[in-house]
């Protein structure tokens, strides 16, 4: 019997310097949110979440896309 599905290539992991900008940001996103609830004052809580808004984003922008060939 022919196997159902033909072996996979198996893709290269991020590199690393993406792994550390994301680590990067996951680490300044923490440190607003902890500024928005120690830090007292309105302006200031609202400034620090929409940089942590803002930081989000953009680590968006930074996931590398899918490869094609994925189907499952």
């Amino acid at each position: 019997m022919a196997a159902h599905h033909e072996p996979h290539e198996h893709h290269d992991e991020p590199t690393p310097a993406y792994r550390k900008k994301q680590a990067l940001i996951c680490l300044l996103v923490f440190v607003c949110i902890v500024v928005a609830f120690a830090v007292p004052g309105l302006y200031t809580s609202l400034g620090a979440i929409l940089v942590a808004c803002g930081l989000i984003a953009y680590a968006a922008k930074l996931q590398p896309a899918p490869p094609a060939d994925e189907h499952h």
